[in-house]
């Protein structure tokens, strides 16, 4: 008993020895694992840029200024806009006869549209007037000039000898920067080119924003009406549905008041066709409906010893 007691005792130093000699192995092998986990965490950023660049966010401020024609919700009541719509017509063209009731219908669904494209518009003209913008553009301008700044910084980097040891690790990391550095100068020259665009939208009024939606619903209102008397009288027919959709504000109390209207509608239409603003609408419409341009980075941004 007393001996075997003894063994166990003798036994136990030796025990903790060899725990201390496995743990300061471990310590002796911690350097070199959090050296390669500091070095996988400090290319996370980058191998993740890479990997997801398809999907990378984009500096694309359509969606924020631009206010989108699906998303409004005009109110325009069906037989009231049928009664105003037949009334102008029996005034203005009494011996055309009232529309069937699926032209009506083509036509009440143009002035919905219609009404639509006005909302979105007043919303995006008011957007481009607010604060918001007017920060999101002095902010473009100021980082532009930073990232310019940069190059030049980059490029004068370029006239100076590398030593011929830093070669390598030059062409893996400081050329990654310069195509990231370049990427993101794109970016920001992109979205301020674009909110410079918008700005100049910002003197649009109401009376514009009409007649330019007018113009541009005169194509489709004329596909409805083909083929059918209303197709003769095809100014009478659209000065008609901007009465009854509202579209454009009308004073019932004038003599003549129908008559009056008919003239300013094709007054109206005249301006837009010759007015720079509508050919500055059009530009700004080609531009929303761009797609962002994908990035120019290129895979060795990841330097692939680093993988």
């Amino acid at each position: 008993m007393g001996s075997a007691t003894g063994n166990q005792d003798e036994g136990h130093p030796t025990s903790e020895l060899e725990e201390k000699a496995v743990e300061e192995l471990q310590e002796d092998d911690e350097p070199n694992g959090k050296g390669e986990e500091e070095e996988q965490c400090s290319c996370y950023r980058l191998e993740r840029l890479v990997n997801q660049l398809d999907n990378a966010v984009r500096l694309w401020p359509h969606s924020v200024f631009i206010k989108s024609v699906d998303a409004q919700v005009p109110t325009i009541n069906r037989e009231e806009f049928q009664y105003l719509f037949e009334d102008f017509l029996r005034e203005l063209a009494p011996r055309i006869p009232a529309p069937a009731p699926k032209i009506l219908d083509g036509l009440f669904q143009q002035a919905i549209r219609a009404k639509q494209e006005a909302a979105a518009w007043e919303r995006t003209v008011d957007a481009i007037k607010s604060e918001e913008f007017s920060r999101s553009l002095d902010y473009l301008l100021l980082e532009v000039k930073r990232f310019a700044t940069m190059r030049k910084l980059l490029i004068e980097r370029k006239r100076r000898k590398t030593p011929q040891w830093m070669h390598s690790w030059e062409q893996t990391w400081i050329d990654a920067f310069e195509e990231l550095e370049e990427e993101i100068a794109a970016q920001l020259r992109d979205a301020k080119k674009y909110l410079e665009a918008l700005s100049g939208l910002a003197k649009l009024g109401r009376t514009d924003i009409q007649s330019h939606v007018l113009l541009s619903s005169k194509d489709s209102i004329q596909e409805v009406i083909a083929k059918t008397p209303l197709s003769k009288i095809r100014s009478v027919t659209l000065a008609a549905l901007a009465y009854a959709a509202q579209l454009v504000s009308s004073d019932d109390d004038d003599n003549d008041a129908k008559g009056k209207y008919l003239d300013a509608i094709k007054a109206r239409l005249t301006r837009a066709k010759r007015s720079k603003t509508r050919l500055q609408i059009l530009a700004t419409l080609l531009m929303t409906n761009c797609v962002p341009r994908p990035p120019v980075l290129k895979a060795k941004l990841f330097p692939p010893h680093s993988r």
